[in-house]
This record gives structure tokens, C-alpha cells and sequence, in this order.
């Protein structure tokens, strides 16, 4: 198991956790034409029998990969978030994704786990296909 752990005292986790989502977005020149189609058009089209093998080297998947991220939040808490990359599959919309599985905990207690799917493109491009989230009460 390959395990990155890091640790920092931001104001929050949630700006951090969506950056990390957002790493696999690609981005424009800056410049857009208003008479030009949307960017890239989504479609069963776009992708292989591979794509929930996401080898992207911006934003690469490697099944059994732990990153583990820690602070502490505003009120104090000491926030954890364990990211692993499964070994699973599904299918969405018939597009074979790979799962991520968000774990947050606050003080040692699981507050929340999400389950993340992506999928890349016959271009290379990583698609974040959707989520499952649940979280927990006190």
C-alpha cells in the first residue's frame, strides 16, 4: 500500500478537498468564443473499455493508493481525510469508472465517507463522473 500522508493547519479542509477534485480539470487558454460549442461534449463516444484506468499524469489513479490529509479546523478539531483509490469498479452510465473512497474524520470519529467516480477519456482527459456521500451524527 502506497500511503502519502500530509499534514497542515489550514482554516478548513473543504477548500483543500475540492482543489483536490478539481486537479483533474484541465483548463483553457483563458479566451473564449461565445459562437463556439462547450468544451469538451460529453458522450459514450469519448471513452474505451479502459477509461477506469486513469493513468493521467495530472490527476493519476492508483488502485491500493492511501493519501491521508490532516489539520485542524476552525473550532479546533483535528480533521483527517483518508483518500484510497479501490480496486473496484462501476459502471455510470455506461462508462466504466473508477472509486475513489473519501474518509473524513474529526477527532478520530468518521463524520463522513463519500465514494468519488472517474473515468478518462480516449484523450487522456479525467471525467468526474459523480459521488455516493453519507454522513454521520453525533
Amino acid at each position: 500500500m502506497n500511503i502519502l500522508r500530509i499534514s497542515f493547519k489550514p482554516p478548513s479542509l473543504t477548500p483543500l478537498v475540492i482543489l483536490l477534485g478539481l486537479m483533474g480539470c484541465s483548463g483553457g487558454s483563458g479566451t473564449s468564443n461565445p459562437t463556439d460549442p462547450a468544451e469538451p461534449v460529453f458522450g459514450l463516444d469519448r471513452f474505451g473499455t479502459g477509461s477506469a484506468t486513469v493513468d493521467n499524469r495530472w490527476f493519476p489513479l492508483v488502485p491500493g493508493t492511501t493519501n491521508i490529509l490532516e489539520g485542524q479546523n476552525e473550532e479546533g478539531d483535528i480533521e483527517t481525510v483518508v483518500i484510497t483509490v479501490s480496486h473496484e469498479i462501476r459502471e455510470i452510465n455506461g462508462i466504466s469508472s473508477a472509486i475513489v473512497i473519501d474518509r473524513e474524520y474529526e477527532d478520530g470519529e468518521l463524520v463522513e465517507e463519500t465514494f468519488d467516480w472517474y473515468a478518462q477519456d480516449l484523450e487522456g482527459h479525467v471525467w468526474y463522473m459523480g459521488e455516493a456521500s453519507t454522513e454521520f451524527d453525533d
